[in-house]
């Protein structure tokens, strides 16, 4: 599998060296699936349609698919108005945080000891 990261939006000029990239990538390897990350686009443009939609046609010339993973619902919506949804593989986000609770003794990731001034002094 290929990830592609978006990370912003972008320009349009970047698009073509995006698509290069990907091809040379997916001519010389045995990659079936192009996974793009969008879940750093919160406004999905035209810019960022045309990206995926580009990348997506690189990659079907090139016998892999793609597929879209965390994706906002804006860009969900984008997708499915301009028809790509049936083409590309649109994963939106779960809005669930995946996890595991802590077992008994063993703190959570991200949790840390508070500590009072009053408990520092002698």
């Amino acid at each position: 599998m290929l990830t592609v990261t978006f990370r912003t939006p972008g320009s349009s000029e970047e698009i073509p060296a995006l698509c290069a990239d990907a091809a040379d990538v997916l001519a010389f390897t045995a990659v079936q699936v192009v996974r793009c990350d969008v879940g750093a686009i919160s406004e999905p443009d035209a810019t960022t349609l045309d990206a995926v939609a580009r990348l997506a046609l690189v990659a079907r010339r090139m016998g892999a698919q793609v597929e879209l993973f965390d994706a906002c619902p804006s860009l969900v919506d984008i997708m499915d108005l301009a028809g790509l949804a049936d083409v590309i593989e649109v994963k939106p986000r779960s809005g669930v945080e995946v996890g595991r609770q802590p077992e008994e003794g063993e703190q959570g990731v991200g949790v840390e000891e508070e500590v009072e001034l009053d408990d520092l002094a002698p």
